[in-house]
C-alpha cells in the first residue's frame, strides 16, 4: 500500500522522501542530545518567558528528508534564527485519501543536514523538528513544558471507510427554449429546455436520470453538471428520446 506523505509549514510545502518519529527522548540515548539542548536554550533565551526550562525536552522528535529546492532558505532561517512554527504533515493513502495528520505548534527546527548523492540524484535535506504540541487524528494531544501556545482547533479527517454520498437528482422540470419559464404544458414540437436539480455533484459531473412522461413513457437522459450544482439541456426533444 502506497503512501505519499506531505509536510505543510507557513507557505512552504514538501514531499517527504523519509521519515522517522520518536518520543520520550533519553538523553543518553540520544547522539546530538547537548546540541538540542544547546540549541533550545538559545531559542528560549529570546523570549520573554523564563519559567519553564528547554532542557525538559523528553517528548516528541521527528525527522524528515526531501529533495532540496531552490527555495529552502526557510528551513536554514527556522533552525538559525530559533523561530517557533506551527504546521502539519499529511499522510496520504494511495496519494488521495487522508489516513493520518500530525498537527504541531510551537516547533523548532533543531537540526539540518544536507545529503548529495553521486548519479545525478536531487540534493536532499533532512531537518529534525522539536513540537511545542502535538497532535494526532482521534489521538489527545502531547505537549512539552515549555509550549506557549494551544492547537486551536481538533483536527476532523474523514474516515477511510467513509462511502461519498451517491449523486441525486431532487427536481426536475421543463422550461420554455426561448423565454426560459417554466412550462406546465409541453409544446406539440416537444422540444423543450431540461432543467434538473442535483445534489452530490461537482461541475462536470455526468448524471444519469429519467423522466416518466404523462403518456407513460419513460425517457434517460445524461449531461454535465454546470458549477451552479444543475444540469440544463436546451433544445431537447422529448418525442425522439
Amino acid at each position: 500500500m502506497g503512501y505519499k506523505v506531505l509536510l505543510k509549514v507557513r507557505d512552504e510545502e514538501r514531499q517527504i522522501e523519509s521519515y522517522n518519529y520518536s518520543c520520550h527522548i533519553i538523553p543518553h540515548d540520544h547522539s546530538d542530545i547537548q546540541k538540542i539542548i544547546s540549541l533550545h536554550i538559545n531559542a528560549k533565551n529570546q523570549s520573554d518567558d523564563s519559567d519553564d526550562s528547554p532542557l525538559d525536552i523528553e517528548g516528541d522528535m521527528i525527522q524528515l528528508s526531501f529533495n532540496s529546492t531552490s527555495d529552502d532558505q526557510f528551513f536554514y532561517d527556522w533552525l538559525l534564527d530559533g523561530a517557533m512554527h506551527r504546521g502539519e504533515i499529511h499522510f496520504m493513502r494511495h496519494e488521495v485519501e487522508t489516513a493520518d495528520v500530525f498537527s504541531f505548534v510551537d516547533c523548532f527546527c533543531v537540526g539540518l543536514e544536507e545529503t548529495m548523492s553521486i548519479g545525478g540524484l536531487p540534493m536532499q535535506l533532512t531537518i529534525w523538528l522539536s513540537p511545542g504540541v502535538i497532535k494526532r487524528i482521534n489521538l489527545e494531544p502531547r505537549a512539552k513544558v515549555w509550549k506557549v501556545s494551544e492547537l486551536e482547533a481538533p483536527i476532523s479527517v474523514k474516515s477511510p471507510d467513509t462511502e461519498e454520498p451517491s449523486p441525486v437528482v431532487t427536481d426536475v422540470c421543463f422550461k420554455d427554449n426561448k423565454t426560459g419559464k417554466k412550462l406546465k404544458i409541453v409544446p406539440l414540437s416537444g422540444i423543450v429546455t431540461v432543467y434538473a436539480k442535483t445534489e452530490n455533484t461537482k461541475p462536470g459531473d455526468i448524471v444519469r436520470f429519467s423522466i416518466k412522461l404523462e403518456n407513460g413513457k419513460t425517457i434517460s437522459i445524461s449531461d454535465k453538471v454546470n458549477r451552479r450544482g444543475f444540469i440544463e439541456i436546451k433544445d431537447f426533444n422529448i418525442y425522439k428520446e
